[in-house]
């Protein structure tokens, strides 16, 4: 318990209610203490095994887990119980299948380069064949609202996530130019504005 909640409690009534109270943040904070530890030494576990087989992990991914740096706006927007999904679900994965995945999201971003570059607009019939794809790329992610199939959270999802694909620094490297993550979030955008 930090210093700072002990000194509260001494200063609060003592009241067995008050210590009761106390005992339980503790406890919770513990258990969530816990749970990103387990978190953690799975994906290590994950990072030594693809060692062990030769091959180069990719450490972002597999040593802060499917989407640890995303933790505080997962469980704000959707809940403890979303972001406690996808990571059992991306730990419970072999390493050759967690490899696949990030091989399958590299090709999700690489092909919204190649729509750039070939001028499509995020209306173009490519553009929002390839949004269809990225959407359900997502919708295969459990704990999301895609997944839960919630069309309205799902939109919300995606339109938060097209946000971040424009300014986050570490999208734009991984779409390889700004101008491929503005036509990706563009597309997706307008894919869950219209989509029947």
């Amino acid at each position: 318990m930090p210093l700072t909640r002990i000194a509260e409690v001494l200063e609060a009534t003592r009241s067995e209610a008050a210590e009761t109270a106390a005992l339980r943040d503790h406890l919770a904070a513990l258990a969530h203490e816990r749970d990103t530890l387990d978190r953690r030494i799975r994906a290590v576990e994950s990072t030594l095994e693809m060692r062990r087989e030769g091959r180069r992990p990719q450490m972002d991914v597999m040593l802060d887990g499917f989407n640890d740096r995303y933790e505080d706006e997962v469980v704000r927007r959707w809940g403890r119980e979303a972001f406690d999904a996808s990571n059992r679900w991306w730990h419970a994965k072999s390493a050759d299948e967690q490899r696949g995945w990030q091989a399958r999201a590299e090709a999700l971003l690489r092909r919204w380069g190649e729509l750039s570059e070939a001028g499509h607009a995020a209306s173009s019939t490519a553009a929002q064949e390839h949004a269809a794809v990225h959407a359900a790329w997502f919708a295969e992610i459990p704990g999301t609202p895609a997944h839960a199939g919630d069309r309205d959270q799902a939109a919300a999802m995606i339109s938060g996530v097209a946000d971040l694909y424009e300014s986050d620094p570490d999208f734009l490297a991984r779409f390889g130019s700004a101008e491929a993550a503005r036509l990706a979030a563009e597309a997706l955008r307008l894919h869950v504005r219209v989509r029947p």
